[in-house]
């Protein structure tokens, strides 16, 4: 987040030039470099690409053209494929399971189908009008959940050797137990969660109070900054 945030105001910078009337056209370029040089620029450029979340954007548009293209393969995978899931992982699955349950049915109802897989940008697209569920619509939101679940280790399949269950290698039960306290100590960690997230707590409030004591500073600095510009376009 510090590097997101470092990359921002630097993009802010240049960006009030750009909208800065009393810059002109011709002097734009040389006033934005003059604030932040070429290579800074692209370097934050690169990391907001990075780092930025993109689930808001056209990305929907971009796959419900693809609908006709799933249809091809989608029957064979939900037949073939068993998915299981962490709790995070849960409404994807769901909303597999719900369109496994509508293959093989003439004009089946979406009435029913699980709507917690439905992220905003997809629910003006999914859900059109009240009480309709579009179903190539919901489709491609329960895939492209399926694809982001599966990159993150939320959805796996038994037995596969890349998309299994990130679980499967943790010591359980009596194993668990015989190692746990050789295991924190090694790690310099308790194995009450209450100790550790009294700490945690303790050290995101130290985080929360060191931000709000730089803020003023911060503010200062980008008011020299603008101040900068204007002497520049003087």
């Amino acid at each position: 987040m510090r590097d997101l945030d470092q990359a921002a105001l630097k993009l802010r910078e240049v960006t009030l030039v750009l909208l800065d009337q009393e810059v002109s056209d011709e002097q734009v370029r040389r006033v934005a470099f003059g604030l932040v040089d070429e290579a800074a620029l692209r370097a934050a450029a690169t990391t907001v690409g990075e780092m930025a979340s993109g689930d808001d954007g056209p990305d929907p548009e971009a796959w419900l053209s693809g609908y006709h293209t799933v249809r091809r393969f989608l029957p064979t995978l939900l037949r073939t494929l068993t998915f299981d899931s962490t709790p995070a992982g849960r409404p994807v699955v769901e909303g597999l399971r719900f369109l496994a349950s509508l293959e093989g049915r003439r004009q089946p109802s979406l009435k029913g189908a699980p709507q917690a897989v439905i992220p905003r940008a997809w629910r003006v697209r999914v859900l059109p009008k009240r009480g309709e569920v579009d179903r190539p619509a919901y489709t491609l939101c329960v895939l492209q959940g399926l694809q982001r679940a599966l990159r993150r280790r939320e959805v796996f399949v038994a037995r596969s050797e890349r998309y299994g269950d990130p679980r499967s290698q943790l010591l359980r039960g009596d194993e668990w137990q015989a190692v746990k306290d050789d295991v924190c100590r090694g790690l310099g960690r308790s194995h009450d969660p209450e100790v550790e997230l009294t700490l945690l707590g303790a050290e995101l409030d130290l985080a929360y109070r060191q931000v709000a004591q730089r803020l003023p500073e911060r503010f200062w600095q980008l008011n020299l900054s603008e101040a900068g510009v204007a002497q520049q376009v003087a």
